[in-house]
């Protein structure tokens, strides 16, 4: 499964608002063309209910590892879907770089 993307570009705020606005328009018009649904973000807040001996087991074994239930919890899924620490620290350095250039350059 691929992620779909927007891109927009301004050279004021005004600009990138509606350039922005233009192009989930767009998106959303090729989608209906498609007869597909517009993907939505994840937020990457995940909330489970799991059952209280399982968060106990879990809690137990995050504090012998040191570390936190959430960060087991993350590594546990992580390893299940198949992406390692690194390429998730990757993904999240790339968009944090692309995301400082376009800030950047809309500052000049």
């Amino acid at each position: 499964m691929t992620k779909d993307s927007i891109t927009y570009e301004g050279e004021t705020v005004s600009e990138l608002k509606a350039d922005f606005q233009n192009a989930v328009d767009s998106y959303i018009e090729g989608c209906q063309e498609l007869g597909i649904a517009p993907r939505k973000p994840y937020s990457g807040v995940l909330n489970i209910r799991i059952p209280s001996e399982i968060h106990e087991k879990v809690a137990l074994l995050a504090m012998q590892q040191g570390m936190t239930v959430n960060a087991l919890i993350r590594d546990a899924i992580t390893q299940k879907v198949g992406l390692s620490s690194i390429q998730i620290t990757n993904h999240i350095k790339q968009f944090y770089d692309k995301n400082q250039r376009t800030l950047h350059r809309n500052r000049q």
